[in-house]
């Protein structure tokens, strides 16, 4: 459980500093912020409007779309499947999902380090799918099926969305509930993240909209959850996002060798090296080790002890 400490005035106000300068020189609406320290929470507050038209302030509790962080949870999901002995990772993805793409030529652990030579389903017009509130996990494939892998599975390292589309049709098959149930039943709910979910939470009026980079004022059309879906659907808050990676790493929902499995990245076939393992690339330095989700751009960065 995440805790509240305050921080010393002048720390707090080198993070005002830090958020606001930005925001001012971008045209950003606002931003939320948390800082913790050790999982308590030392800092957390909002900036500027979520909504511009009706000036609603950002504030801690602010939920957010959080894109490809998203895959990160999905990964969380293969391994309790893995750690329950209901799935192998080097096992055929076609074992469980016979109809995905080149199901039988890679394995879920492929997957999981985007090592998969799977293209992207999100190329050319996209508009179609990422505005459908009905398209299913199977008909985000299909837009691949008949594609030629990138490279052969293990050989490289190459972000795609599609990676995480079929390991959440795998969650899925293997749990025998949908992927939104799923990560509610066996995350949010255990480790007490009230506003992780698939979309916003039903009714809820705090959450952020957003805008384009060019026109700040004007919002942009929010992609569906069902366009997305294990790759990027999941919303939150920052609080959230905090106690999330508290209990990630302080080994409150999978054991300590799993998660040290999942960040840190495996020799590629043929000798070659990647910086990327389960949805965190990973840089190691002598004395620190940072994770960040790589296609989100570095939204999101974690650095501990090592």
């Amino acid at each position: 459980m995440i805790t509240l400490a305050m921080l010393p005035p002048a720390q707090a106000a080198v993070i005002d500093r830090a958020a606001t300068t930005p925001l001012a020189n971008v045209g950003a609406p606002g931003i939320s912020v948390t800082v913790a320290n050790d999982g308590t929470i030392v800092y957390a507050k909002g900036f500027g409007v979520r909504d511009v038209a009706s000036g609603a302030p950002f504030d801690p509790a602010t939920i957010f779309p959080l894109g490809s962080i998203t895959r990160q949870f999905t990964a969380a999901a293969i391994e309790l499947l893995r750690n329950s002995g209901k799935l192998s990772l080097d096992a055929r993805v076609s074992t469980y999902v016979p109809k995905a793409p080149h199901a039988a030529e890679m394995s879920v652990r492929d997957l999981l380090r985007e090592t998969s030579g799977l293209p992207e389903y999100l190329a050319g017009d996209i508009t179609p799918i990422v505005t459908s509130a009905t398209v299913t996990p199977q008909q985000l494939l299909d837009t691949v099926a008949a594609k030629p892998l990138r490279f052969a599975p293990g050989t490289r390292y190459e972000a795609s969305g599609t990676n995480y589309i079929v390991l959440g049709a795998i969650v899925e098959a293997v749990s025998g509930l949908s992927y939104a149930d799923f990560i509610h039943r066996y995350i949010a709910l255990p480790l007490g993240l009230r506003t992780l979910g698939f979309g916003p939470p039903p009714g809820a009026t705090d959450v952020a909209i957003g805008y384009g980079i060019t026109q700040a004022d004007t919002p942009v059309t929010a992609w569906t959850p069902q366009s997305t879906y294990a790759a990027g659907a999941l919303d939150a808050s920052a609080p959230d996002l905090v106690a999330w990676d508290a209990a990630l790493f302080g080994y409150k929902l999978l054991p300590k060798a799993i998660v040290d499995e999942m960040t840190v990245p495996a020799p590629l076939a043929g000798g070659g090296k990647s910086d990327f393992a389960a949805d965190r690339s990973s840089k190691r330095s002598r004395t620190t080790r940072s994770f960040g989700n790589t296609a989100a751009r570095r939204a999101r960065t974690r650095a501990i002890a090592g």
